[in-house]
């Protein structure tokens, strides 16, 4: 399995905050049957708590630990990027990473977010061959209707990620319903951990990915779970060749 969305990287974010619990997190990844983790820690433009050299340099220190320990897993780094008017600029320029050297970027903005506000930005990042995931789409809803603004974001080409919490412990039975509609109507592109420590959110997939096999089958979840995110893992290591397999995304 492949986890598209964490905070491991200590003392960067509100994730992990040191280094033996980033190594604890991967541990428990690792144990829990995930391949490979995208580090993405918060990037909010003008207001972050790290340096660019700071994050690369942490990143470095956690790859040559896994590389050490001789861990069965494959660490790459991004971020979890915050839409306003200057994130386009801040990719461009590489301020903010997409997933790996992928133009996957993983995206989230308020959970009252007007889909008006959201939509020219979405709309300037694909025109400059970004492809936005948003993170924790289930985040969104707040009633019935609301499908209807997730289906918009879909409809004009922006993937979705649900987090696997949701799918284990969701809030109420009406998320239930709504996020199990989702999956069934083949809108949700992607389920990762979203993991920030140890306790109550570590990581892990392999209970999530049970729960949606045994519902909607092996098909839906290999791919949220495996086939769609391995997509952008060839897209960041064949990043000049462009996508390197057949595209379910």
């Amino acid at each position: 399995m492949v986890d598209i969305h964490t905070h491991i990287l200590y003392n960067i974010d509100d994730g992990s905050k040191s280094k033996e619990e980033t190594i604890e997190m991967l541990k428990i990844a690792v144990k829990d049957g995930t391949k490979t983790i995208f580090a993405t820690p918060h990037y909010i433009y003008g207001v972050n708590s790290y340096t660019a050299n700071q994050l690369e340099n942490r990143y470095k220190e956690i790859v040559q630990y896994i590389k050490d320990e001789k861990l069965p897993l494959q660490l790459i780094l991004g971020n979890e990027v915050f839409i306003d008017e200057n994130i386009v600029d801040a990719l461009i320029t590489g301020d903010c990473h997409a997933l790996g050297d992928s133009n996957y970027v993983l995206t989230e903005c308020y959970n009252n977010a007007k889909i008006e506000f959201i939509k020219p930005i979405l709309y300037k990042m694909m025109l400059n061959n970004y492809k936005p995931i948003m993170a924790h789409v289930e985040r969104l809803i707040h009633c019935q209707d609301d499908i209807e603004k997730i289906e918009e974001l879909k409809d004009i080409g922006c993937l979705l990620q649900v987090n696997a919490g949701s799918i284990t412990h969701p809030k109420s039975r009406n998320d239930k319903k709504i996020i199990y509609k989702l999956l069934k109507d083949e809108k949700i592109d992607f389920i990762a951990s979203d993991a920030h420590n140890t306790r109550s959110r570590k990581p892990g997939l392999k209970k999530a990915y049970t729960i949606v096999r045994k519902k909607f089958g092996q098909t839906l979840a290999d791919d949220v779970f495996i086939n769609n995110p391995n997509i952008i893992i060839h897209n960041y290591t064949n990043a000049e060749g462009g996508i390197a397999c057949g595209t379910r995304i």
